[in-house]
């Protein structure tokens, strides 16, 4: 708004004709203070590097201060293009949420072609993590496929996805106390039970597991959530995954049984500690 006058100035000086002005509500930050460096990356170079898909940024920048009317948030292009109205600015500060960023860039993760984003995948990996995801880029295809429905960022799905490749996995603690160690003795039993299951399933597919950890749980009588909690975090190391059932296929049967026997090992040690 003051910037206008000056730039009204310079127009007459040039003997130009003066265009129409019109200006979008001020951004603010979710404290509802003005938006500056402090509330999060300040270019957009770096929220490439945050792994936010320029699509995505295009589509939450354009509905802060104006809205296309009617419930839609995800909109490409050409639909911001048509929509898109001077009467349909708003009148109050639009909040630079990035929660609602990292949701809404989800959801272009989600409908983004796996071969696109495999590439995207590997780029955000340090030397390691690509030499890894290099030895089996069919199974790291599938991977990133499985990961995308639920991810946030591409950093994101590049992290989730190394649980998928090698022998060791790394255990989240915050997911061990939640999972494992509220009673150490009962995971203990589930996940050889578990294990048994695993080992003996034939064939391995969808059906004969939810059958299978159905009926421990059913055992148990317990929920569900119950017997899949220690299982998630002994195979990937985490309690958020995608569908049980997936997890195990993807892994593979020797690979499963032997992080289940990983996770027991680790139990005992914790037990002893």
């Amino acid at each position: 708004m003051s910037n206008t006058p000056k730039q009204i100035l310079v127009y007459s000086a040039l003997g130009a004709d003066l265009p129409v002005f019109a200006h979008v509500p001020m951004i603010l930050g979710p404290d509802g203070k003005r938006l500056s460096k402090r509330h999060g990356a300040a270019s957009v170079e770096a929220y490439r590097e945050e792994g936010i898909l320029g699509a995505a940024l295009v589509n939450f920048l354009a509905l802060l201060g104006w809205s296309p009317g009617d419930d839609r948030e995800l909109m490409d292009l050409p639909e911001l293009i048509e929509a898109f109205t001077l009467e349909r600015i708003l009148k109050k500060a639009g909040v630079f949420d990035p929660k609602k960023l990292e949701w809404l860039n989800g959801k272009y993760l989600d409908a983004t072609p796996t071969e696109k984003l495999v590439p995207l995948v590997i780029d955000a990996m340090d030397d390691s993590g690509r030499a890894i995801a290099a030895a089996d880029p069919e199974r790291l295809a599938v991977v990133v496929d499985l990961q995308k429905t639920r991810a946030r960022t591409i950093p994101g799905i590049a992290e989730s996805s190394l649980r998928y490749f090698g022998e060791a996995v790394a255990y989240d603690e915050k997911s061990v106390q939640k999972h494992w160690l509220k009673d150490a003795q009962a995971t203990r039993e589930i996940l050889e039970a578990e294990r048994a299951i695993i080992t003996s399933a034939d064939p391995l597919d969808s059906e004969s597991l939810e059958a299978g950890l159905r009926g421990v749980a059913e055992k148990r009588e317990v929920g569900f959530g119950k017997v899949i909690g220690p299982l998630r975090v002994a195979l990937l190391g985490v309690q958020d995954s995608p569908g049980i059932f997936d997890v195990i296929l993807l892994l593979g049967r020797e690979r499963a049984v032997e992080r289940i026997d990983a996770a027991l090992a680790e139990l005992d040690r914790l037990a002893d500690s």
